[in-house]
């Protein structure tokens, strides 16, 4: 499968519903969202919440924000209208790296910051869709050292601080979409 093939997938179980987001597991999740159920809840695409593909990340005109992330484009975007805020990020991979490979400034750690700088963990005092940075990929792709390190190194010395702010990470296995 290709990799727009996966992020094609991906999108059209975002779009389905509550009931099929329960049976796609989040692996290695960091925090207690076990599948995607867990962070979506009983919401509803178009209604609740709106898919970007491939939009580039910015907040405003902020400096930081153009240096961190202008440029950088996720798969998806899980955008929520009840806050106007990204939500969750979902990176696809097939058989390459991330872009900006570098361990600790890597494409996964700008999308990332991303989530922790430009969206609340509870907007204007209420629940919304939880966050979340996962990946979908291909299992060999997660087992792959060469393909997958960078994301690794990210989940390894990223994740307490993804807990503490409640930004769950985790991995999408293909055969599980």
């Amino acid at each position: 499968m290709s990799e727009f093939a996966l992020q094609e997938k991906t999108l059209a179980a975002l779009r389905s519903n509550a009931g099929r987001w329960r049976s796609i597991p989040i692996t290695k999740s960091t925090c207690e969202a076990r599948t995607m159920f867990d962070l979506l809840g009983d919401r509803e695409h178009g209604r609740d919440f709106d898919l970007q593909t491939e939009k580039s990340l910015v907040k405003g005109s902020s400096v930081l924000s153009v240096e961190l992330f202008g440029g950088l484009k996720p798969d998806i975007v899980i955008w929520s209208k009840r806050s106007s805020q990204n939500r969750i990020v979902i990176e696809v991979k097939q058989a390459t790296k991330a872009t900006h490979k570098e361990d600790d400034a890597s494409q996964f750690l700008r999308y990332f910051l991303h989530l922790l700088v430009t969206s609340d963990p509870r907007p204007k005092g209420k629940a919304d869709i939880d966050r979340g940075f996962l990946v979908a990929a291909p299992t060999a792709w997660f087992e792959s050292q060469s393909l997958s390190h960078t994301w690794h190194h990210f989940v390894k010395h990223y994740g307490p601080l993804a807990e503490t702010f409640h930004i769950t990470l985790g991995e999408l296995h293909a055969d599980n979409i």
